[in-house]
């Protein structure tokens, strides 16, 4: 069988469901709690994933490396408006 991720694994199971037994009012993270509870392993990592720890730790990323795209975004932006200005001058007479 192909390996797939797990949200996308759940999101068919989940549209399966909705499908089968024409459980309109059911959510998807109602679905994927009632399958945590019973074990499946990869609702467990669907959860663990959305945990609080696992977006604090990636908001901290983000934020550290922020810094570095900005400045690579400004030195970019300068290297190409040195060009454009080199561009424009003339070495005439």
């Amino acid at each position: 069988m192909k390996q797939v991720k797990s949200s996308v694994y759940l999101k068919r199971r989940f549209r399966k469901a909705k499908l089968n037994k024409g459980n309109d009012s059911l959510s998807f993270k109602e679905f994927v709690r009632k399958l945590a509870q019973e074990g499946d392993e990869q609702a467990l990592a669907w959860f663990k994933h959305k945990s609080r720890t696992f977006n604090h730790e990636a908001k901290e990323l983000r934020l550290k490396n922020k810094g570095g795209r900005i400045a690579a975004e400004k030195s970019a932006k300068r290297m190409a408006q040195s060009r454009s200005s080199s561009k424009g001058k003339s070495s005439g007479p």
